[in-house]
Parts: structure tokens; sequence; C-alpha cells
């Protein structure tokens, strides 16, 4: 899954839902107790991310987020209990960040696939429609990227052999169609 840089640490969260830091100010130095479980739900670790002051641990049916507590032996982060979301991300492949802002296919515990938005709270994005063709593509197959094309925003959204693209300042989905996928993942220097 993905990391996460804060406060002069590098945190990773592995598929047992582990939440591993490594030592301060090092990306190659872990200890072997520099680490949180992220177990408020039963759940799988995807990865995580950060968002503001906090870390975002995603797991495929919930989102626990942390703080640095400053603590002295183990991990620095502390749970904030009260944000814990019981919406989960479908795979390290479908999330991504523009900005603050994180993206993903979640799955709620009523079922389904939505495009969620974690931004001053968590919020679906998608659509009815975009919703089926997600379901019907199956949580495997979904894989998001961020992009920026002529000064907007975009989450784009693969589903299969489908394409959307959603623009963060217009809040609104496009459909993308190419005979080659050349927007699978993309980066970008800065």
């Amino acid at each position: 899954g993905y990391g996460a840089a804060m406060d002069g640490y590098m945190f990773q969260m592995t598929t047992d839902g582990k939440l591993w830091n490594s030592d301060v100010n090092s990306i190659t130095a872990w200890t072997a107790t520099s680490f949180v479980t992220a177990n408020s739900y039963p759940d799988k670790g995807v990865g995580c991310f950060r968002k503001g002051d906090k870390i975002m641990a995603m797991g495929t049916g919930s989102i626990q987020f942390y703080y640095n507590a400053g603590n002295a032996s183990g991990s620095p982060l502390s749970r904030v209990e009260p944000m814990t979301l019981k919406l989960g991300c479908v795979s390290a492949d479908a999330v991504c960040s523009v900005g603050d802002n994180v993206y993903w296919a979640g799955s709620p515990p009523e079922g389904g696939i939505s495009i969620y938005e974690y931004g001053a709270g968590a919020k679906k994005v998608s659509t009815p429609e975009i919703d089926s063709i997600l379901l019907l593509a199956g949580a495997s197959n979904i894989s998001l990227a961020a992009g920026q094309w002529y000064g907007r925003h975009f989450v784009v959204v693969t589903a299969g052999a489908n394409t959307f693209a959603y623009c963060v300042e217009e809040n609104a989905w496009f459909e993308m169609s190419s005979t080659v996928n050349l927007w699978y993942k993309s980066s970008g220097v800065y």
C-alpha cells in the first residue's frame, strides 16, 4: 500500500493492519517495535495517507485516524477513536490524493462500491450510474489516479474497460475514451 510522511517519520501500513513507522528523520531505519495496530474493526490493511496533521490508516472495511502523540516507545501515534469510519477501501490501487484531499473506491457495510472524498469529512462523490459500473467491474479491476489538465484537478477512475474522470473544482464526472489507456498511473514533477 501507500505510505505517508509526517513529523520526520515515514509510515507504512501492512495487510495485517499494522501501521509501521520509521525511526525519526530516517527512511531506512525501522525498529521492530515501532508500530500500532489498526484494530477498531477486523479488516485487512490497505495503506496509509496523510490528511493534515493526521495519518489515515485505510483498511478494507474501515478507516482509522492517528495523530503524533509523541509517545516515547513504540509508535509515536495514538488513535483518534471518534474519527473512525466504518467505510473501507477496496484495494491499494483504488486510492489517490489531490492536494490534501484523499479519494478512494470504498464499500460501506451495506454493500456496493462508490467513490469517496475525505476533505473536511467523508462524502460520496460518485453518481448511482458510476456506482453500478464500479460494482460490475469488481473491486480488483478498479484503480484511481490523480491528474491535472488545463488548470483543473481530476481523479481518474478506471473500472475494467471504462474510465471516468471526476473534476474536483467542478464536482462533475466525465467519461474518458481512447484506444490505449494512457492514464493508468502517472506522476508529476514538483
